[in-house]
């Protein structure tokens, strides 16, 4: 960014008493602050508004469950909801309405491999996670997938979602 953005500060005031001493803004709702984008900067973004990637990305989704949780959704309703594939097949999935809304430019394709259906890898955590933290279940969520396929995918996946079940 070329540095046009300002701060909106509702109420607030400019005070320059006199030389000896430095202008200060007063701020009488410090929750009403927001930094907002220039209005030039806004206005060429617009126009310069182009599709950043085309061809076909692959996506592998995770779905992850723990020993001490029950899981919503399926692996057909992930397939059928991202790709639009399987018994659970839904008319605008993530894969239909990106290739509609970039005039079939872009479009995701499942990835497979070893464990892997139609897009979908299935893991599951063998532990009770209802006390753990968010970084130690990233971790832990990482490495199962990472156990589960291990180099045996084609190639890496350009985007990975993962969907956990607790």
């Amino acid at each position: 960014m070329d540095g046009s953005f300002y701060i909106a500060i509702p109420g607030g005031q400019i005070v320059d008493n006199d030389a000896r001493s430095a202008p200060y803004v007063t701020v009488p709702d410090a929750s009403k602050i927001a930094i907002v984008q220039g209005v030039r900067q806004r206005r060429r973004q617009q126009r310069q508004r182009q599709l950043a990637v085309t061809g076909t990305n692959s996506v592998l989704v995770i779905r992850v469950s723990a020993s001490d949780s029950t899981c919503d959704p399926s692996r057909s309703q992930l397939q059928g909801s991202v790709f639009g594939t399987g018994s659970n097949a839904l008319t605008h999935s993530m894969k239909s309405q990106y290739e509609d809304c970039s005039n079939n430019q872009l479009s995701f394709a499942p990835v497979t491999g070893n464990g892997v259906i139609n897009g979908v890898l299935e893991v599951t955590l063998n532990r009770d996670v209802s006390n753990e933290n968010i970084f130690s279940l990233t971790n832990a969520m990482n490495q199962a997938a990472i156990d589960a396929v291990g180099n045996s995918l084609s190639e890496s996946p350009d985007h990975v979602m993962v969907s956990e079940c607790f």
